[in-house]
């Protein structure tokens, strides 16, 4: 999502243990660790708003967890929708009833633990239901 920060990791462990792929084109701002700590110890508030922005990283993570082990397919799905609307708002990218999402139906399943098989009969059932859908790359 526009303005996501990731890898704050890095300045304390000597590198990521993971890797982190782009899904649509965008820019990327790399930082040496140095820098970043001047910044920190300039401006408290900036400090302040990146150490808020990594505790809400954390407990995004934690709702994975909880998601993809104690909720069932729908569930999940219907979740990490709400999740990606909310932070698509946040960043002024989406409005009260939808957003851009240029997710396949895999990638969805990938970060859900699901098949792409899964996910369609879920999403065919949100449609039957009325309830909000992927159609062209948005959610609506």
């Amino acid at each position: 999502m526009p303005g996501d920060m990731f890898d704050l990791q890095v300045f304390i462990a000597a590198e990521a243990d993971h890797s982190v792929t782009a899904i649509t084109d965008m820019t990327v701002k790399t930082f040496k660790a140095e820098d970043l700590l001047n910044i920190f110890n300039l401006s408290g508030r900036l400090a302040q708003a990146l150490w808020w922005a990594s505790v809400q990283e954390e407990a995004m993570l934690r709702e994975q967890i909880v998601r993809n082990g104690r909720r069932n397919a729908a569930e999940r799905i219907a979740h990490f929708l709400l999740e990606l609307h909310r932070r698509a708002l946040i960043v002024d990218e989406g409005s009260g009833t939808g957003f851009r999402l240029p997710l396949t139906q895999t990638l969805i399943g990938d970060a859900l633990g699901l098949t792409s098989i899964h996910v369609n009969r879920v999403l065919k059932r949100f449609r039957d239901w009325n309830h909000p859908t992927i159609s062209g790359g948005c959610l609506a």
